[in-house]
C-alpha cells in the first residue's frame, strides 16, 4: 500500500517538473497592464509558492524512499522468507507429517497475507511485488491444508497458544495506529501487528516440544527469523539515506519480532530462555481463564490444566474434596 502511494508521488512530481517546464518556456510578453494585475496578487503567490516548495519536498522525500526501497537487504529478506517456505513444505511433503508445527501459526500467517496484499485488487505493480505476493498467499493456504491432510500428526497437546488474543489485539492496534482510515491501510497495518507475534505459537509449541531435533522445522523458523532482521537493516538504511523517512508501525512489529526470535534461538542452540517459563505460564494461565468463562455460560465440569515434564499442557478433572455432612 505504501508503494502505492510512493508511486502516485513520483507520477506527481513528474507532473509538476512538467509543469514548470511549460511555464518555463512561456513567451513573456505581459502588458502593463497585465503587471498591474499580477502585482495585486504577489501575496497569494508568496503563499502559494511556500505551499509549493513544502509539497514538493514532501514528494522528493517519498520518492526517494521508494527509490531506496529496493536495495540489497529487502531482496535477501525476500529471499529468505520464500526459502523458509520452501523448507517448510519440503519437511512436510518429505515426512508426509506435520509433527513439530504449529497449525496457528500458519493460520496467522495466511490471515496476514490474506489481508496485506489486497492491494493486488486495488492497482498496478512491479511484476516482482506481484510474484511474490501471489506466492505467499498460495503457498500459506497450501501449508494449512496440509494440516487437513495429515491431521492425525498434529500434535495439539503442544499447540496450545490462544491466537484470538493476537488477532483482536492486532486489530485494535491497528485502529489507534493506521497511517489513513481506509479498508486497505487499516488491513495493512493490521497484518503489520500481527505478524510481529505470528510465530509465538510456533515458539510456543517448540518450548513444549523440547526433544524434537527436526532440522527442517528447525531451519524454517531461522530462516523465518532472518528474514526479519533483513528487513530491520531495509529500514535503517533506508532511514540511513533518507532521514525524513518514517514507519514507526513496521518498526515496532518488527522489534518485538527479532526479541521473541532472539530469545528462541538461544533456547534452541544453548538451552537458556528468558521468555520460556513466562510464556508457558501465561499460556496456561489463558487457558484456566476461558475454561473458567466457558463454564460460567455454559457449564460443565470443572478442570485444571498443568504443564507436564514433557513439555505438553495436561488438561484434568478438578478433584473436589467430599466435605463432612452437618449433623442430624
Amino acid at each position: 500500500m505504501r508503494l502505492a502511494m510512493c508511486l502516485v508521488a513520483v507520477a506527481m512530481a513528474e507532473e509538476a517538473a512538467d509543469a514548470a517546464a511549460a511555464d518555463a518556456d512561456a513567451p513573456a510578453d505581459a502588458t502593463p497592464e497585465a503587471g498591474e494585475a499580477e502585482s495585486g496578487e504577489d501575496a497569494e503567490d508568496d503563499f502559494a509558492s511556500d505551499a509549493d516548495i513544502v509539497a514538493g519536498q514532501q514528494i522528493a522525500a517519498q520518492t526517494s524512499v521508494y527509490a531506496y526501497s529496493w536495495n540489497p537487504f529487502r531482496y535477501t529478506g525476500d529471499f529468505l522468507h520464500l526459502a523458509g517456505i520452501i523448507v517448510l513444505l519440503w519437511t512436510i511433503v518429505k515426512r508426509q507429517s506435520v509433527a513439530g508445527l504449529s497449525q496457528k501459526t500458519q493460520i496467522l500467517y495466511t490471515l496476514i497475507y490474506c489481508t496485506r496484499y489486497l492491494d493486488l485488487l486495488d492497482h498496478s505493480q512491479a511484476l516482482y511485488l506481484v510474484a511474490f505476493k501471489i506466492t505467499f498467499i498460495f503457498t500459506s493456504l497450501l501449508s494449512l491444508s496440509a494440516f487437513q491432510r495429515f491431521n492425525d500428526t498434529w500434535e495439539r497437546a503442544k499447540d496450545t497458544c490462544s491466537i484470538s488474543i493476537f488477532i483482536g489485539g492486532s486489530f485494535f492496534l491497528a485502529l489507534f495506529l493506521t497511517a489513513e482510515y481506509t479498508l486497505l491501510e487499516l488491513l495493512w497495518t493490521f497484518s503489520e501487528f500481527l505478524e510481529a507475534v505470528a510465530m509465538v505459537p510456533q515458539y510456543v509449541f517448540s518450548y513444549r516440544d523440547q526433544n524434537n531435533r527436526e532440522v527442517g522445522v528447525t531451519a524454517f523458523v531461522m530462516l523465518i527469523g532472518s528474514y526479519r532482521i533483513m528487513y530491520c537493516f531495509n529500514w535503517m538504511y533506508k532511514k540511513y539515506q533518507v532521514p525524513a523517512y518514517s514507519d514507526l508501525d513496521s518498526w515496532l512489529a518488527g522489534l518485538i519480532e527479532i526479541l521473541l526470535y532472539a530469545d528462541f534461538v538461544t533456547f534452541k542452540f544453548r538451552g537458556k530462555s528468558f521468555l520460556r517459563h513466562a510464556v508457558l505460564a501465561i499460556d496456561l494461565k489463558v487457558h484456566e481463564v476461558r475454561d473458567t468463562l466457558g463454564r460460567g455460560v455454559l457449564g460443565g465440569e470443572s478442570v485444571t490444566f498443568e504443564n507436564h515434564e514433557s513439555g505438553e499442557l495436561r488438561r484434568r478433572k478438578r478433584v473436589v474434596d467430599d466435605e463432612p455432612l452437618p449433623d442430624a
